[in-house]
């Protein structure tokens, strides 16, 4: 691996660019619809796994978009520049999965353009989704498909268990090998150079600057304080 795998043109989404090719072989002619997948466990350490809900506290992003962002780095340092496409089953949808360098796309950029992936990403009918190499569900059974590979993450013992399955014709057992270890240092990166971006759905209050200090006047008897909003006569020079 190492080195970037293009195939053609994306045609389930408008945007310029190709897909890479995630996986080693191509799929037998004469095979079965559905492949029986190898799974392969890789559960995030309690540590990590309090870093993730942490971070997705903290940046405000969404457990998921943070998963996919850190998928997407992961492919970039195993396979290169570009982008997969990834099926999202239990949402009826595919996404358009950017694949960027850190040198390329800094970890704030990549978990905000992964966030805003999953906002713009219509729901597809499943008479009309093109099925990709990769299918990724958090929380959220799979069912059977024709995908390559396949990240089922969800909450099991205390932490984020990530199940990896892949069709082993279709992959050697180390790239995915790979794969489940280049993961959590792709979601360390993420999770620790990101930063908080401001809430637009928040804006922020501004206080009002009336331009000069109120005045305390006390009547004839000394008693009963009361704020005026006259000047004071420091402020009149």
């Amino acid at each position: 691996m190492g080195h970037a795998r293009r195939v053609g043109p994306i045609l389930a989404h408008d945007f310029a660019s190709t897909v890479l090719r995630v996986s080693d072989h191509d799929r037998a002619k004469d095979r079965a619809e559905h492949a029986d997948l190898v799974r392969l466990p890789a559960p995030l350490t309690p540590i990590l796994t309090a870093e993730l809900d942490g971070a997705a506290e903290n940046l405000r992003v969404p457990v998921e978009a943070i998963l996919l962002a850190a998928l997407g780095r992961m492919f970039a340092r195993t396979i290169g520049d570009g982008v997969v496409v990834v099926d999202l089953p239990g949402q009826d949808r595919s996404v358009p999965l950017a694949c960027s360098p850190p040198d390329k796309t800094s970890a704030t950029q990549m978990l905000a353009e992964t966030r805003q992936t999953l906002t713009d990403a219509p729901v597809e009918p499943q008479t009309v989704r093109r099925v990709s190499e990769v299918g990724f569900s958090y929380g959220r059974a799979l069912p059977a498909s024709e995908h390559a590979l396949e990240l089922l993450a969800y909450r099991g013992g205390g932490v984020l268990q990530l199940d990896w399955r892949y069709d082993p014709e279709r992959f050697n057992p180390y790239t995915v090998e790979e794969f489940s270890e280049q993961f959590p240092l792709a979601l360390i990166e993420l999770t620790s150079e990101a930063v908080p971006q401001p809430d637009k759905r928040r804006p922020e209050r501004r206080r009002r600057r009336t331009g000069f200090a109120p005045v305390i006047r006390i009547d004839g008897n000394g008693t009963d304080p009361a704020i005026t909003g006259e000047p004071s006569e420091e402020q009149l020079k």
